[in-house]
């Protein structure tokens, strides 16, 4: 870390399939993926922890000991320590939104997705939803639409029992 300006922290048991590509298209030396939350009553207050680009300058200054106000019995984890830390700094996403492939270390749970799924992911990095730099009207529009379709799509699963 001493000898260079940035590093990629990526998750253990992890593989990014298209790493070539988010390499090439992340200009940024700090990308992180914010997580936009669909659900109208609550803010976007997560930062994905399982692949993020830093600068060892920012990395050093505030995420270093960042684990130490993790408090699980207060659900109060790494991904919004990062948050907190972060938001206050404009900072990007990804070039390229990433292709994870492997086994999540805290849940066991796989990370794979749907193509819809990845559509939904890539449109998001696309409209720039996983960043927390300020958002165009048009993006915002286009969020609240998002919204909309998510409320239909459970009030749906919901009366037809799918959920």
């Amino acid at each position: 870390m001493q000898d260079s300006s940035f590093f990629y922290k990526l998750t253990g048991r992890v593989v990014v399939q298209n790493m070539d590509s988010v390499i090439v298209s992340t200009q940024s030396n700090n990308a992180f993926i914010f997580l936009p939350n669909l659900s109208p009553k609550l803010e976007n207050k997560m930062v994905k922890t399982i692949l993020y680009k830093v600068d060892t300058v920012l990395y050093k200054h505030r995420l270093l000991n960042a684990y130490k106000e993790v408090n699980d019995r207060q659900k109060y984890y790494l991904e919004y320590v990062f948050f907190d830390k972060l938001s206050s700094i404009p900072i990007s996403s990804f070039g390229r939104y990433p292709i994870f492939i492997g086994i999540s270390g805290s849940t066991g749970q796989l990370y794979t997705k749907s193509k819809m799924r990845y559509i939904k992911s890539y449109l998001f990095n696309q409209l720039n939803f996983y960043s927390n730099i300020e958002k165009t009207p048009f993006q915002k529009f286009v969020f609240h639409i998002m919204v909309v379709l998510k409320i239909i799509k459970n009030y749906w699963y919901r009366r037809l029992g799918l959920c």
